[in-house]
């Protein structure tokens, strides 16, 4: 008996399908998916030489920037980033109350109280099309409710 469960779980892990098939090793990837579900996705370089993507949501520009990059294996997570050019800039306590009552998408302001925001997604062991392309639509809905939020 024994014998026939083991042989059955080893039977279902040989044909599970693999979970990781997105992660920082090809960014290339991770753009022409976005491109495939519609969006603008243009790569490019930071200024520290990593690779980056530039798209736009909603009229909305943001920047997919790429960490813990190593020749060898790629980079271990992205950070989806946006900034807004405000005339009066965003007050602290606003930002701070976005970061208090949100869970998604932390906020900052820059050196004229502009607001940007940005999301880190950990693509160390890789995660499924599905999973990435679900935080991507999380990363869309912080940024939509965030651009009225900033308005408001």
């Amino acid at each position: 008996m024994r014998r026939l469960v083991l042989s059955a779980l080893a039977g279902l892990f040989m044909t599970s399908p693999a979970l990781a098939e997105v992660d920082g090793s090809k960014p290339w990837q991770i753009a022409s998916m976005l491109q495939e579900a519609g969006y603008r996705a243009q790569m490019d370089v930071a200024s520290d030489d990593t690779p980056m993507i530039r798209s736009t949501a909603e009229r909305i520009n943001f920047v997919i920037f790429f960490f813990g990059c190593e020749q060898e294996q790629g980079c271990n997570s992205i950070q989806y980033s946006a900034g807004f050019d405000m005339a009066d800039g965003l007050s602290v306590s606003k930002m701070n109350e976005w970061n208090r009552t949100k869970r998604f998408g932390k906020v900052y302001l820059d050196a004229e109280n502009d607001p940007f925001i940005q999301m880190d997604v950990n693509l160390n062991f890789g995660v499924s099309d599905q999973n990435f392309m679900d935080s991507f639509d999380y990363w869309l809905l912080v940024l939509e409710l965030f651009d009225e939020y900033r308005k408001s």
